[in-house]
């Protein structure tokens, strides 16, 4: 992701990059949480069924590099706190961490399980268990072990006005 920010920041002011976007805002509400209050926007994929969510704070400007985080969905840990993994803690330490810097965005993306899905991160979760290990029980369900992809991400940020991140 922040490859695809550099290229494209070198090239031009990611403004110019606007008109080429496959992303679409659809709608921006404030959102106040326990962490503090933020600006949620929904985005929609103009080339797939993809949605996505940004949440921001502060002024975003193209010529500061921000505070970011790209957060893949994990039920799992995000909504139900599971003990394997800490996706929850990553996603609430990072709005922490914006909420002190009084500026920033994450941008929530829905690929659950690394781009596989709630139910075939469910049998993985039950192969690792058997086998005590994540990793290797992606192959052993004939999936990759990352199928996320990030270009749209970027863009949203780019809507949100950032070129620069941190």
């Amino acid at each position: 992701m922040a490859s695809i920010l550099k290229e494209h920041s070198r090239k031009s002011c990611c403004s110019e990059f606007l008109h080429q976007l496959s992303v679409e805002r659809v709608a921006v509400a404030n959102l106040p949480t326990e962490w503090g209050d933020f600006r949620i926007a929904g985005y929609r994929s103009l080339n797939s069924d993809e949605e996505f969510v940004a949440l921001f704070k502060g002024e975003l400007r193209p010529d500061t590099p921000t505070l970011v985080r790209i957060h893949s969905q994990c039920l799992t840990g995000d909504v139900f706190g599971s003990a394997k993994c800490d996706c929850g803690a990553q996603l609430h330490r990072t709005m922490e961490m914006i909420e002190a810097e009084g500026r920033g965005a994450i941008v929530y993306q829905q690929q659950e399980g690394r781009g596989i899905g709630i139910l075939n991160k469910n049998s993985r979760l039950r192969l690792a268990r058997q086998r005590r290990r994540h990793r290797g029980s992606h192959e052993r369900l004939g999936l990759a072990v990352d199928s996320r992809e990030y270009r749209q991400c970027a863009e949203v940020l780019f809507d949100l006005g950032l070129c620069k991140v941190k």
